[in-house]
């Protein structure tokens, strides 16, 4: 019997009795319901990415690094989800019995990871001090949970979410946060060791989608060929600019020969940020094209 939390049961929809278990109890056949399925992985992203900030912290005291914590009203490790017990046979399809299993591993491995934690580190202030803790331990359990993370998100891509909705971007963006936690990269921890929630893997219109993509740039300096890093509703990252003054007025000018007119909101190293003029929809063609390569590209990785 596995357990999930109750916000994802609801996204299960019962029809007639489909499965019959060993225990002789019977189990119903589960259908997706869009809206539901929408916000029960609202809430699953969420617990993916406080996996991901415990996990940087965690990879950033194994390597005896200082984290600063200030003003973060929530508490450092994410709550135990309510449950709901359900079995992966109770999915009909084979696509959604590969989503139920990557659903109970994930929570199986947070519990696991949560109950492993000592007591100390479920306050801001045990991770602050030099306490005597096990911390490659904790590292190497909440890497484990955002590996969990990552595979049910790429499964979500594949099975529940069509190219060009705004709620795959926010999976995508959690998938990348997830994927650099895994790998020890500690995305949640600043240079100067302070730790940050990203708010904006959380919120569909912030999300970010990773790019590899050449384009120009054209400003006052002239038009200059630049690589669009990554891509939001309402702006882009660029890498191999020049250097731009905040809030000079840009065009990204696409190989299609498509004009992005904005302004840059910040600027520092070859790489910049730039602010949209006008909103990009989420059935852009840029963002549609984006997911479709960004798919691709995490088929071949796994």
């Amino acid at each position: 019997m596995l357990k999930i939390p109750m916000v994802l049961s609801n996204f299960l929809k019962p029809s007639v009795p489909k499965v019959e278990i060993a225990t002789g109890s019977t189990v119903a056949e589960w259908r997706p319901m869009p809206q539901a399925i929408q916000d029960a992985f609202g809430e699953f992203c969420t617990f993916a990415i406080r996996s991901a900030v415990v996990a940087s912290m965690a990879t950033a005291r194994a390597q005896d690094r200082p984290l600063l914590a200030s003003g973060i009203n929530v508490p450092p490790l994410p709550s135990s989800p309510l449950v709901f017990p359900v079995v992966a046979a109770a999915f009909a399809n084979e696509d959604w019995r590969r989503l139920g299993v990557h659903i109970e591993s994930f929570y199986a491995r947070l519990e696991a990871a949560r109950n492993s934690t000592p007591e100390i580190l479920r306050s801001w202030n045990g991770w602050a001090v030099h306490c005597d803790v096990d911390w490659v331990a904790v590292e190497t359990q909440w890497r484990a949970v955002c590996g969990e993370a990552r595979m049910l998100l790429l499964v979500a891509l594949e099975v529940l979410l069509p190219v060009g909705s705004d709620f795959s971007i926010r999976v995508a963006s959690t998938e990348q946060l997830t994927k650099a936690a895994r790998d020890g990269l500690a995305p949640c921890i600043r240079s100067n060791g302070a730790v940050i929630i990203p708010e904006g893997a959380e919120s569909r219109v912030d999300a970010r989608i990773t790019l590899d993509v050449s384009a120009w740039l054209v400003s006052a300096k002239g038009r200059q060929r630049i690589t669009l890093r990554d891509l939001s509703l309402n702006g882009i990252g660029l890498a191999g600019c020049p250097a731009l003054s905040k809030d000079s007025m840009v065009v990204i000018e696409l190989k299609s020969g498509r004009m992005l007119p904005g302004r840059t909101a910040w600027c520092h190293g070859g790489r910049a940020g730039i602010q949209l003029t006008s909103p990009l929809k989420i059935h852009d063609p840029l963002f549609t094209a984006a997911l479709v390569t960004y798919r691709r590209a995490k088929r071949k990785d796994n």
